[in-house]
């Protein structure tokens, strides 16, 4: 069978069953995709690894406040009440 003795009947035909074809198989990929990261939980193991490295490099407390010095404006800057004062 030739490409031209194909009628525009069959070529829409065909057309059709390609693009469902491609729907139906990028909707079981989706669903695979989703299916498999589903089941992949966390175990409490992990949890409190995770928990404990955070703890060892500090990661959950509050960063220390700058020192006075540091504070003091740059050259460059203007206060943060800038724009009020100046009506």
């Amino acid at each position: 069978m030739h490409w031209s003795e194909l009628s525009s009947a069959d070529g829409f035909a065909m057309s059709m069953i390609l693009i469902l074809t491609l729907g139906l198989g990028t909707a079981f990929m989706v669903i695979l995709t989703v299916v498999k990261h589903s089941r992949r939980t966390d175990s409490a193991e992990d949890l409190l690894i995770e928990e404990a490295h955070r703890e060892a490099h500090g990661y959950d407390q509050a960063p220390e406040p700058p020192p006075a010095e540091a504070a003091a404006l740059q050259p460059w800057e203007r206060e943060a009440d800038w724009w009020q004062r100046e009506k």
